[in-house]
């Protein structure tokens, strides 16, 4: 029989769902400081040594080189500007850095799985994965009813080297703190699974949501209790109090629905028309969403309006390369878009390579609703298409390089909407295992 060791012996497919798959304990242990960063690199060097000994070229898809480029106007934009931050803000943008190149490993690796067994096991993780958020939440909701208003405790990791705690980088991956209260029209509490950051967890449902609603067509289940498995992890969703997430899901799902019309210019002349007659009422509901956490919305502005004004005073076109941590904040300034965070970090010119390369995934995304080929292809483009649109709003108010768990999912999710071209039809697909595929395709030990 032969020996299975995890990340040793098994294969680069299975290296990169086990690790998606643990994500619970790498959370409660700490380690996912730098797990999902070690299996990328792991499973590229895996890759690379495969091509070596079948003596063929290492393949990726054209549009990386954009993202190829963004990394390299960021490195450069570090290199020449790390000597003029604090120490702990340098390490802190190398290992966003890091969190990227990730990504990057992560969309060549996913290029040169088998598409349809990894994509179903993948799907079967979310699924499984956001009923465990879901559970979670629930749990400790009931917790707070009954007056557990505050639950914090250090990971294993934070237990060991108690030391690491003094610094906000490592307080965020090394700190346990599952609920907390926050004021919303009263009291309420708010649910931080997988991550000190309270959004997080809006966000990470955000892109396992739809894939585990793929999960279950693929797998064609009528038991309503799979079904059922969606609640909880809704009320998590909800609780996170992250507006952006909630709104990102009910976005993406209208936009998916857009582009599977066959009239769409109808459709968006009767949306355009729509919103000019409810003008007055959207503006209402934008201002009302603004203030259901008017605190949180202006700790916001002024981050932004900070990033934007260091990123004009210092360097526009290039951008300053370390999030600095100003006085009059604990939070680092850009650590709260994505999107304003990149301008900061890499200017102009790297924050135009980043969207370009999300416009590019994005348009191959639309083109690929006129090639489908089958009915399992049509569910992936669907729901893949919804993560992807869901996740990248979501960037509008947190970062993504500084949570390696969201960006693990996101960049396959990414890489999976590249590939869906190429994807064959995997019948096996539609049962409720691979079993019959694992000797070929992906699985977990």
């Amino acid at each position: 029989m032969k020996l299975i060791l995890p990340y040793l012996t098994t294969r680069m497919d299975t290296d990169l769902l086990l690790t998606f798959f643990l994500t619970p304990l790498w959370w409660l242990t700490g380690f996912n400081i730098f797990v999902y960063q070690f299996t990328a690199g792991l499973v590229l060097l895996k890759l690379l040594v495969g091509c070596i000994r079948s003596n063929e070229a290492l393949k990726f898809h054209p549009l990386l080189l954009i993202f190829l480029f963004f990394l390299f106007s960021y490195f450069i934009s570090l290199c020449v500007n790390f000597t003029h931050y604090p120490e702990q803000r340098v390490f802190a943008s190398i290992n966003n850095y890091f969190v990227l190149i990730m990504g990057f490993f992560l969309m060549v690796a996913v290029g040169h799985v088998r598409l349809g067994p990894f994509l179903f096991t993948f799907s079967k993780i979310c699924y499984f994965l956001s009923l465990f958020v879901g559970l979670t939440g629930v749990f400790f909701l009931a917790l707070w009813i009954f007056g557990n208003h505050e639950m914090e405790m250090p990971t294993l990791l934070g237990k060991l080297i108690p030391s690491l705690l003094q610094f906000p980088f490592f307080y965020m991956f090394l700190v346990i703190r599952v609920i907390s209260s926050d004021w919303l029209f009263m009291e309420l509490p708010r649910l931080s699974i997988f991550s000190g950051v309270c959004t997080a967890t809006g966000g990470f449902l955000l892109g396992t949501l739809p894939l585990a609603a793929a999960y279950l067509k693929l797998g064609r289940k009528k038991n309503p209790l799979y079904y059922l498995a969606f609640l909880p992890a809704l009320v998590a969703l909800v609780f996170s109090l992250s507006r952006t997430s909630i709104c990102g899901l009910l976005a993406a799902i209208v936009f998916v629905w857009f582009f599977e019309r066959r009239h769409k210019g109808w459709i968006a002349i009767l949306a355009l028309l729509v919103s000019f007659l409810t003008s007055g009422f959207l503006y209402d509901a934008f201002i009302w969403l603004l203030k259901v956490r008017s605190v949180s919305t202006t700790g916001r502005l002024h981050l932004y309006i900070e990033a934007l004004r260091l990123v004009a005073q210092e360097n526009l076109f290039f951008g300053i390369g370390v999030r600095p941590r100003e006085g009059f904040t604990m939070m680092a300034v850009g650590s709260h878009s994505t999107y304003v965070g990149f301008l900061l970090v890499t200017g102009v010119f790297g924050l135009s390579l980043f969207i370009l390369f999300q416009m590019a995934v994005l348009r191959s995304w639309i083109s690929q609703s006129f090639y489908i080929k089958n009915s399992e292809q049509k569910i992936w483009w669907k729901y893949l298409g919804m993560s992807f649109v869901g996740t990248s709003l979501w960037f509008f108010t947190d970062p993504v390089d500084s949570l390696p768990f969201i960006a693990y999912g996101y960049f396959i999710v990414t890489a999976a909407i590249l590939s869906l071209p190429r994807m064959e039809p995997a019948p096996s697909a539609l049962s409720e295992d691979l079993s019959s595929n694992q000797a070929e395709g992906a699985s977990i030990p």
